[in-house]
């Protein structure tokens, strides 16, 4: 097959690149209350471009949304020539800490064919002023010195 012509060049990624989200044309959703061969058969679909769903309807969502979910009309791939990213994303919450964690693992793919990895992990409290009136304290204080910072950067530039 012959390589798409994009504008970007074989390095790698810059950091920031897998924490934006930007030009999302496929967008699939896995939750939770869906069976495990409901979602398996569908990341199936997603693969093959619902090739082989002569007996059934495919899965995937962007098939359904083109029209393509007779039986027996093949859609296309998930991932093909054109792609240059793939994001996955998804929440944690851990109940010891209080803590939620938004996980990303992206995936770069650049002409060659190199795929770049990329993991990004965010983490917030599900209560930050629910601590102790001490904890609460220092809370106020960092964010007003940095709104002092922030103000002094104002009237200094």
């Amino acid at each position: 097959k012959t390589s798409n012509q994009r504008s970007h060049f074989n390095l790698p990624p810059e950091d920031w690149a897998a924490e934006r989200v930007e030009h999302m044309h496929r967008t699939e959703w896995f939750l939770v209350e869906q069976s495990l061969d409901s979602l398996s058969t569908k990341l199936v679909d997603m693969e093959t471009g619902c090739q082989g769903t002569e007996n059934r309807t495919c899965l995937c969502e962007p098939c359904q949304a083109a029209g393509n979910y007779a039986e027996g009309v093949p859609g296309f791939p998930w991932i093909d020539e054109r792609t240059e990213k793939v994001s996955i994303r998804f929440l944690i919450f851990n109940p010891t800490y209080g803590q939620y964690a938004l996980t990303s693992v992206v995936f770069f793919f650049a002409r060659s064919g190199h795929i770049w990895k990329r993991i990004v992990v965010q983490s917030f409290q599900k209560d930050p002023y629910g601590q102790s009136v001490l904890g609460n304290i220092v809370v106020i204080a960092a964010f007003a010195i940095w709104c002092l910072i922030l103000l002094r950067n104002f009237c200094v530039e």
